[in-house]
């Protein structure tokens, strides 16, 4: 390969065995012996669960022992105890889309990919920072210096009280850990003397706007699309995503875009989920490539391959410097039923589902 590409990894995905541990959980939190609920095997239950990293199987065990919760005679503060810590136990484990194990688990998969490239002076960009904490990350390059700091998606905060209420659980837990969030050239302590900069109270009163507001534009979220948005060109250091370019509906605007905005030198991070979304329902359905055999997309997904997307940060003016492919199985059978253009690929172009995309603005 050219331009100092890594090589590329494959891995085979396949489906884990059925989990009787998760069986045994579910049963543990009715009582064998009086057939009453069991607040303790629902805790333990969980938790083991949580220890497990199987997040999602907590969840779901947790919401279907509801109904059997609020019948109990558990006292309710108990019961308001159980949905706040064994929920936040959840959220530790990482199975939330909101807090700073989320946070920091994208920092890690970024930083794995550019922590030793040089940035220049500059801001910062997460496109489609989503929903739920569409600030963390750019608090995060704000406290190491890249400045302004920007989330831009074209939705608002779901809700703004969690995003709040997230965000100062964050700010407070750099407050007590300050060496967890510092990019490489950076030291705790200037991280805490940014820290000063925020005001961390209006996001503990749940005034996720407020706290926004008193950073003056070091810190921005903007709504809207970035193909349109009042950025300054040439401004911003580090571009990244995460899950994002598998749905845009044109991937040459948004590269060209992107090489405007960003400084000479500037380092985009594009982490790119390709594979078909609706495998991840769990209902076996559909498997990672099902919907390169549909003659229509499905909504909100380009199908763009790797290649493609790769050729038109190329044809933009980047610099690739990562291209790191991971690929599942092409059964002969899914092969055969292949619409086009996917039909006429490369096999081991089609079978990537993941893509690690590093690229470097020019000087």
């Amino acid at each position: 390969m050219t331009n100092g590409l890594r090589p590329i990894a494959a891995v085979a995905v396949s489906n884990d065995a059925p989990d009787r541990a998760n069986a045994r959980a579910s049963r543990a939190v009715i009582d064998l012996q009086t057939r009453r609920f069991s607040e303790k095997g629902l805790q333990d239950a969980i938790l083991e669960l949580v220890s497990r990293k199987q997040t999602d199987r907590a969840t779901k065990l947790l919401i279907d022992s509801l109904p059997a919760m609020y019948e109990s005679n558990v006292n309710s503060k108990e019961k308001l105890n159980n949905l706040l810590f064994l929920a936040r136990a959840i959220q530790n484990g990482g199975g939330s889309k909101h807090g700073h194990v989320k946070l920091r688990a994208k920092v890690k998969s970024l930083a794995g990919f550019v922590k030793d490239l040089p940035l220049p002076e500059g801001g910062f960009i997460e496109l489609g920072c989503g929903a739920h904490d569409p600030l963390g990350l750019s608090f995060y390059f704000f406290l190491n210096g890249l400045t302004p700091a920007c989330g831009v998606d074209l939705l608002p905060p779901r809700t703004d009280n969690f995003s709040a209420v997230s965000m100062y659980e964050i700010l407070a837990n750099v407050k007590m850990f300050p060496g967890r969030y510092t990019w490489p050239g950076h030291k705790p302590h200037e991280i805490l003397t940014a820290l000063r900069g925020i005001d961390v109270a209006a996001f503990e009163r749940g005034d996720f706007w407020g706290g926004v507001e008193a950073m003056d534009g070091k810190v921005r979220l903007i709504s809207e699309d970035v193909l349109t948005c009042d950025l300054v060109p040439g401004s911003i250091a580090l571009f990244t995503s995460f899950a994002v370019l598998e749905h845009v509906t044109d991937i040459d605007a948004i590269f060209r875009r992107s090489h405007e905005l960003m400084a000479p030198g500037g380092i985009a991070y594009h982490f790119n989920d390709l594979a078909d979304h609706r495998s991840y329902r769990g209902d076996d359905q559909f498997g990672p490539l099902s919907f390169l055999t549909d003659e229509v997309a499905p909504p909100n997904m380009n199908r763009l391959r790797a290649p493609q997307i790769t050729a038109a940060a190329l044809a933009a003016g980047f610099e690739v410097i990562t291209d790191q492919r991971i690929t599942t199985d092409l059964p002969a059978a899914l092969k055969a039923r292949l619409v086009s253009p996917f039909a006429a690929m490369a096999d081991e172009d089609v079978a990537v589902i993941k893509q690690h995309l590093v690229l470097r603005k020019p000087s």
